[in-house]
């Protein structure tokens, strides 16, 4: 995607309706929203189009620069973690096993031959046991890191690098996916995950989810539209918890103490827990991925961008 020409500037109007294409609204609800004709709605987002050199709504919102993330870094790892002021949803067993079973089952079949090779050169002498245990990517330049990632993408959903990392699943996109990123290394032994996010264009009740999570297990803490509210939520079979996320943008952060496996999200400038919980101590690679299962995904289009991520381990074990 090309970014914004030159010169160019919108109108009061023209950032209003921007705004509300970042929603997912269509263009009879914006015209209702606003108080004017549909043909009126449809002629401002042609022009926009036209004016940004943009080729879809979701570029709309991209070039109109509303919903950047902001620039502070996200906290350090050492940062502690305090209890959570929002209302806790407890997740029954059942419900979140539907939730994420699809997910496993998926992420198992992308993961298991890219996985295979790297167990098989564990049991060798050509693995790699790298003495950095630290993987940094702002996601700040124009390609995806092939040395630190695995790209899984699928129809209707682009995964690419352009100054962040953006996750773009249009309305063709099919129910039951999971695309995004996987890491090459795994982490051996205690880990600490994070990732800064901003939920550009979000409709409500999309069933989508966007996480940070292990590959090849159901553990992982996420952000998720398949409610009338948009929630943070993490996912410890048995132990599953949402609450509901008060802005578009924050960050997401997954743990692992020897087996125990804690689920945060940023709350302003501190940590807040969502839930904790047994898990395996295994070497496991980590994902970022934007994914549908239940129920089916709502056929609005959705745009995310994701920054900063970071991974300290005690061990990164590489093919």
């Amino acid at each position: 995607m090309s970014g914004r020409p030159a010169g160019t500037r919108l109108t009061a109007r023209e950032r209003e309706i921007a705004r509300l294409l970042s929603r997912g609204l269509t263009n009879k609800e914006i015209a209702r929203q606003l108080r004017i004709s549909q043909r009126t709605a449809d002629s401002h987002v042609q022009n926009m189009l036209n004016k940004l050199g943009a080729s879809n709504r979701a570029q709309i919102v991209a070039l109109a620069g509303e919903s950047d993330l902001p620039a502070a870094d996200v906290p350090s790892p050492a940062t502690a973690p305090s209890p959570s002021s929002a209302q806790a949803r407890p997740i029954s067993f059942a419900s979140a096993a539907t939730f994420v079973a699809g997910m496993l089952i998926m992420v198992l079949l992308l993961s298991a031959d890219r996985q295979a090779g790297v167990v098989e050169k564990l049991a060798g002498t050509s693995t790699a046991e790298k003495t950095s245990t630290v993987i940094d990517d702002a996601f700040n330049g124009s390609l995806i890191d092939a040395a630190t990632w695995t790209l899984q993408g699928g129809r209707g959903v682009e995964v690419y690098e352009t100054g962040r990392l953006v996750f773009h699943v249009g309305a063709d996109a099919p129910n039951a996916f999971v695309d995004g990123l996987f890491t090459v290394c795994r982490a051996r032994g205690d880990f600490d995950a994070q990732v800064s996010y901003d939920l550009a264009m979000w409709p409500r009740l999309n069933a989508l989810w966007v996480e940070l999570g292990a590959s090849g297990t159901p553990f992982g803490t996420y952000v998720t539209s398949r409610d009338y509210t948009t929630n943070y939520g993490v996912y410890f079979p048995p132990v599953g918890m949402e609450v509901e996320a008060t802005a578009s943008h924050g960050s997401l952060r997954l743990t692992r103490v020897g087996s125990k496996w804690t689920g945060y999200y940023l709350d302003g400038d501190h940590w807040s827990l969502l839930a904790s919980g047994e898990g395996p101590p295994e070497d496991v690679g980590l994902n970022l991925v934007v994914a549908n299962d239940q129920p089916p995904f709502g056929g609005r289009e959705t745009l995310v961008y994701l920054r900063n991520f970071r991974l300290t381990a005690d061990r990164l074990v590489c093919p």
